[in-house]
């Protein structure tokens, strides 16, 4: 005996994703091969890559400063803890971003979505890298606890509204996703050579500050790239 399925419910308030291939309501997205933008690819696609680049500067940028940080002596600027402590930190501390990603998909699967999901982890970022560029210890620490918990909500989900652009049988869709790995190399590029500099010149906290400034730009590419994102 079939049975018919439950309607789904159309929930814009909370952002829940409403079909099988994870596009969330409020991003009133309708993927077909005629929303055509920069290089024919659809309209939202180049302000996911400014997300993503902008993302990354922030998140390689700190990362580049974070073990001298953690090592160097009080006296100039750093934890003035040891070199074994600063690697055993570094590691768990990448160790909890990845990880982190499992909980972040599955709370906006079941929760909220993808938009809102990445849209708070920015926040929650953009907060972590404030607080690293406030010369206090107990803020440099809350600082790499919320950039971990942070990215842990935006890795598993920018991607996939990335993928929602498209859909499934577009023969674009591959070519997308290389610009969007293209963004990352090239915000992962520049970001050291940015937060290693103002280190050198100003400082480890003014490298934080920088990092915070990348990822307020992704944010206000992401809330304003939303608008773009409908066919």
């Amino acid at each position: 005996m079939s049975t018919t399925p439950a309607p789904v419910e159309d929930d814009l308030a909370t952002g829940r994703m409403i079909t099988s291939r994870w596009r969330p309501a409020t991003l009133r997205m309708t993927p077909s091969k005629e929303d055509r933008g920069l290089f024919g690819h659809p309209r939202g696609l180049p302000w996911m890559l400014n997300v993503e680049m902008w993302e990354r500067f922030s998140y390689y940028g700190m990362r580049a400063i974070l073990l001298y940080f953690i090592t160097d002596t009080v006296a100039s600027g750093g934890l003035g803890l040891s070199a074994n402590s600063g690697q055993v930190i570094l590691a768990s501390y990448s160790a909890a971003v990845y990880l982190l990603a499992i909980p972040g998909g599955i709370f906006a699967d079941r929760v909220i979505g993808p938009w809102l999901s990445t849209l708070y982890g920015g926040l929650v970022i953009m907060a972590g890298h404030i607080c690293l560029s406030i010369p206090v210890v107990a803020t440099s620490w809350l600082g790499i606890v919320l950039v971990a918990v942070g990215t842990g909500f935006i890795k598993p989900n920018l991607s996939t509204i990335v993928g929602g652009l498209y859909d499934d049988d577009d023969p674009r869709r591959d070519a997308g996703f290389q610009l969007f790995y293209m963004s990352v190399n090239v915000g992962s590029l520049a970001s050291p050579l940015v937060t290693g500099w103002l280190r050198e010149r100003y400082g480890y906290h003014a490298g934080f500050s920088s990092a915070a400034v990348g990822m307020g730009v992704a944010l206000i590419a992401f809330v304003y790239g939303r608008h773009k994102l409908s066919a």
